[in-house]
């Protein structure tokens, strides 16, 4: 079945507002013999029959891929090749547009199988359904990195975007974190909730966390942007800093984000703020203003997909991944739409490590979710 006819039976799908969601999954389905579960869902994404089909269609160019691991059918498109994890610059590393994000074009390619630029010497030109801009992304430890972006600094990966929206969107329904389409049954509901929660917490203290998918939903944690992010400038057109030399500003979106003196708020003072629901709520990212926003994070090592806990904990991500990879995404949450979505993936997610090796990191895991969930219970009362 070609594109063509994928396109006009996800169309058919769609036509009907009122249709149940699991129609739409089982008839893409259906067409491009994916086998997507029942209760998969994806009721958080864009219904563009556009993007089902163009998900649908490409993921079956992949089927003959040696993966030792499969990754989830709504990821298949873009999961890399043994030969892309293996450059040289980036291994085990390969950073991906996520298919569930519609069209994605990033230095002027939209190729679900072509990399995403990272480590690179300029910004990269990218534009979404929500944002057209540029940006650039770092990852600490690999052959490529900038060793100057991360000197001094204990993050492992630091992203900066810089453009507009092509519409207005109120603060409040501005999120980012990670969406999974499934969670390993290797370990407990009542684990992957507290994981979920004290990760969403590292962020802000308003959170939205799905531990699981069989109640219909898709699991993961979401995070407000502006609460979360580290630094944020807003600025008219043609006044807007450099990517790099940008300084914490937003008082654009409201009188109330300055000091006393009519100086910018402190990044931190400007979290918190955007911490509350009401604020938020109050606030227009206005598609007239030029934003310029960089996040990163020091508790996952990208190059190695171990998560820091402490200087003597660490757990091995692609234990319990289920094909699915960590993600930079932002998206209005009211409509779907997303302004950026990535994927990050790591050869081991997808590729197999000796023996040896596997049991081993197994027994660690094993070892440490009674430990772990109690020392997360222990910080989550404490908040």
């Amino acid at each position: 079945m070609d594109i063509d006819a994928v396109r006009d039976s996800a169309d058919d799908a769609l036509t009907d507002k009122h249709r149940h969601k699991q129609q739409v999954i089982e008839s893409v389905s259906k067409l491009a013999n994916l086998g997507i579960k029942t209760d998969s869902t994806v009721e958080h994404l864009s219904p563009q029959a556009q993007a089902l089909a163009r998900l649908a269609a490409e993921a079956k160019q992949h089927r003959d891929e040696d993966w030792d691991i499969r990754p989830h059918a709504m990821l298949e498109a873009a999961a890399p090749t043994r030969r892309q994890f293996d450059d040289p610059e980036t291994s085990p590393v390969v950073v991906m547009r996520n298919p569930i994000a519609g069209r994605l074009e990033i230095g002027g390619s939209t190729e679900l199988t072509e990399p995403v630029p990272i480590n690179t010497d300029e910004a990269v030109a990218y534009e979404s359904e929500l944002f057209k801009g540029q940006l650039q992304l770092h990852i600490r430890g690999l052959s490529n990195t900038q060793q100057g972006r991360f000197s001094g600094k204990k993050r492992f990966l630091h992203l900066a975007i810089q453009g507009r929206f092509k519409r207005d969107l109120k603060a409040s329904d501005f999120w980012s974190g990670h969406e999974f389409f499934n969670v390993s049954d290797l370990v407990p509901t009542s684990f992957v909730n507290i994981a979920y929660t004290a990760a969403a917490r590292m962020f802000s203290s308003t959170t939205r966390v799905c531990p699981s998918t069989s109640n219909g939903q898709v699991a993961g944690f979401l995070n407000p942007v502006l609460a979360s992010c580290q630094l944020a400038n807003v600025s008219l057109p043609g006044q807007e800093p450099g990517l790099w030399e940008a300084q914490e500003d937003v008082r654009l979106l409201s009188n109330a984000l300055q000091d006393k003196h009519g100086n910018p708020m402190a990044a931190e003072k400007r979290r918190r703020w955007f911490d509350v629901p009401a604020n938020a709520d109050s606030v227009v990212l206005s598609k007239d203003y030029v934003y310029t926003l960089h996040v990163w994070q020091h508790w996952c090592n990208i190059s190695t997909y171990r998560l820091h806990l402490s200087s003597l904990l660490s757990i091995d991500l692609c234990q319990f991944s289920e094909g699915q990879p960590m993600q930079l995404m932002a998206k209005d949450n009211a409509t779907g739409q997303y302004s950026i979505n990535l994927l990050l993936w790591h050869k081991r997610l997808l590729f197999n490590e000796p023996a040896s090796e596997q049991g081993s990191l197994r027994a660690r895991l094993s070892s440490g979710v009674s430990s772990l969930t109690a020392s997360w219970k222990g910080r989550l009362a404490s908040k």
